[in-house]
């Protein structure tokens, strides 16, 4: 796919490849699109500097108007950042339908027959084998589908199937794709110098690294722990880097739970790895399945906690419009989890396990009524000796609740302690100052919030 940078300086080239391809290119639309998400993005973007400024003044005033401005502000970024992405979204799709360009060497023929040859040099190697095309192999290993994607796209791209996957550098960043999940990001994920910058600006002084999706579980045990590896690996490298910034959260391959339990143990070993990070399910096996039990035994012995995220979400079916995928998957998933972990017994075979749920803790403290009435008069919960009320506090949250209201009341639920500061960087779906959400809660006592914002994740990651 050619870079929205290269059509952006170079349209008419493109125009040209296209047409003598006689295949029409929607450059005029692409360029338009291409205008309005910088517009949007940059509107984004001013409107997070300022208010990153305004934080820290209202932390020293607490003016009441100063407040309010900021939520309107913090809307205002939300909107712009999420016409961005609608708008991202149909950009890439055009992008899908323009050819790659011809270099000025190439001879235009009509047909195979027209190839010729420009110039030879060196001796073809003895392979032993006979060769065959990246297509070919990619069918071969049962990775791409071309017959699909044709039915589908009408076009010669491929769709990604088992085991294959593809990243693709594109102008706006990166671009991950597997046969499930999809997943965009920019530098500010992987170039650590700008990551530094952004926790500056944010006034954090360390982040737990973690990997965003798609994660692991989608390859082969092998490939899996490969990945891992290397992700644990880079993780303690940044760490040794800057050890007062960063900390690693561990990958594992908990598709094959007996590779993933010993790539807990190297990874234990690694300076800087403070936990693991596991998603809310793997491969649709919930976290109470027994066969994870012996990881879960070795973090708490380990005292690692457990970071929990979700990733290929509940309803897949019907969540896909107006981002749903995210904005109710994400919850919907880790209420899941947490239920999975309470009913299946896992909490409570293991007593020390520390566990974090993300996003304000998603769908379970706010249905943890309708939990506990279940447990009392369902026969499929007649095994449960308590309610899941009385395990609220065996999980600790994090304050990405988009809401000073939601937030405020799951302190007062659980208790500051059991409260850390998240930040989602650095999503679209991420907190602008992550700080300022704690410190705009003027009801929180001083003690309450220095535990919000670093006491109790020092403890947790031992800090």
């Amino acid at each position: 796919m050619l870079s929205l940078e290269f059509i952006r300086k170079n349209p008419d080239e493109v125009r040209r490849a296209a047409q003598l391809k006689g295949e029409p290119a929607p450059i005029d639309d692409i360029l338009r699109l291409d205008a309005k998400w910088r517009s949007h993005q940059h509107k984004a973007e001013s409107i997070k500097s300022e208010q990153n400024e305004l934080s820290k003044e209202f932390a020293r005033t607490r003016d009441e108007a100063l407040k309010e401005r900021l939520r309107q502000m913090a809307d205002n970024a939300k909107s712009e950042l999420s016409v961005a992405d609608a708008v991202k979204r149909e950009l890439d799709h055009l992008l899908l339908q323009v050819p790659n360009v011809f270099h000025e060497s190439v001879p235009i023929g009509e047909t195979e027959a027209d190839n010729v040859v420009a110039r030879e040099w060196g001796s073809k190697p003895e392979l032993g084998f006979p060769p065959r095309t990246h297509y070919d192999l990619g069918e071969a290993l049962g990775i791409m589908d071309f017959e699909r994607a044709a039915r589908v796209s009408g076009s010669r791209f491929a769709f990604l199937i088992g085991e294959g996957a593809r990243l693709e550098r594109t102008a706006s960043g990166y671009t991950i794709r597997t046969e499930r999940i999809v997943n965009a990001f920019d530098e500010q994920f992987v170039d650590l110098g700008l990551r530094l910058e952004g926790m500056d600006r944010q006034r954090i002084d360390v982040h737990a690294l973690s990997l965003t999706a798609p994660m692991v579980y989608w390859a082969s045990p092998g490939f899996g722990l490969a990945l891992a590896q290397a992700y644990n690996d880079a993780a303690t490298a940044a760490h040794a880097r800057h050890p007062q910034r960063f900390v690693g959260l561990a990958m594992l391959p908990m598709q094959a739970p007996d590779l993933a339990l010993k790539e807990l143990e190297r990874a234990a070993k690694l300076p800087g790895m403070r936990g693991m990070y596991l998603a809310t399910h793997v491969n649709g096996i919930d976290l109470d399945d027994r066969r994870f039990w012996d990881v879960y035994a070795k973090a708490e012995e380990l005292d690692w906690p457990v970071f929990l995220h979700p990733i290929d979400t509940i309803g897949r079916e019907r969540t896909t419009r107006y981002y749903l995928r995210n904005l109710l998957g994400n919850p919907y998933d880790t209420g899941v989890a947490a239920a999975s972990l309470i009913f299946g017994g896992v909490l409570d075979a293991f007593p020390k396990l520390e566990v974090n749920l993300p996003h304000a803790g998603g769908t379970f403290p706010w249905l943890i009524g309708r939990l506990d009435h279940g447990t009392k008069v369902r026969p499929e919960l007649r095994h449960m000796k308590r309610l899941p009320s009385a395990y609220l506090r065996r999980f600790t949250y994090d304050t990405i609740g988009h809401n000073d209201q939601i937030n405020y009341n799951l302190i007062r639920m659980v208790g500051a302690d059991r409260v850390v500061l998240g930040s989602d960087y650095c999503f679209d779906m991420g907190l602008a100052d992550p700080l300022g959400d704690v410190e705009r809660l003027d009801a929180l006592s001083a003690a309450e919030r220095d535990l919000i914002i670093g006491e109790t994740a020092v403890k947790l990651l031992r800090l």
